[in-house]
């Protein structure tokens, strides 16, 4: 499946399906239409829902265990956060990127992700395309899990 340029409207949402909340920490929107396509192919294949989980009645909490100094994000969330960045990692030609989850809910038969976090190395993707950045994407966004 090859990521469209220009998708159509997204479907209406069901509040009973899966839901991915995506903030961007830092600029650039090159590869903004790749992440937003990863997410919707996410919540396409996962089914069901997850316990909601409220702002956090703290001024201080953060949902990114401060990864990103100055910029805490306290926010309901159904079902998953996830937090991401182009930085500087190792330079062209090595780690494109990495993920991870900071928070996670306890269930009685699992364990599941509430926020994680992902870094891509900016040189590797100054020169990938929009399906090479939707294809590292859709990947790193399995670590969540």
């Amino acid at each position: 499946m090859t990521p469209t340029v220009n998708p159509s409207a997204a479907p209406v949402r069901d509040p009973k399906n899966f839901e991915i909340t995506l903030v961007k920490i830092g600029g650039g929107d090159e590869f903004d239409n790749a992440f937003n396509l990863a997410k919707l192919r996410w919540e396409e294949i996962i089914k069901g829902d997850l316990p909601d989980q409220p702002r956090v009645n703290n001024p201080n909490f953060d949902w990114f265990a401060g990864e990103w100094p100055g910029q805490g994000v306290n926010i309901a969330i159904d079902d998953l956060l996830i937090g991401y960045e182009f930085t500087e990692i190792d330079g062209r030609g090595g780690v494109l990127g990495f993920a991870g989850p900071k928070y996670a809910r306890q269930e009685p038969t699992a364990i599941t992700t509430i926020s994680g976090i992902m870094k891509f190395d900016i040189a590797d993707f100054e020169s990938s395309s929009q399906n090479d950045a939707f294809l590292i994407i859709l990947h790193e966004m399995v670590r969540m899990g």
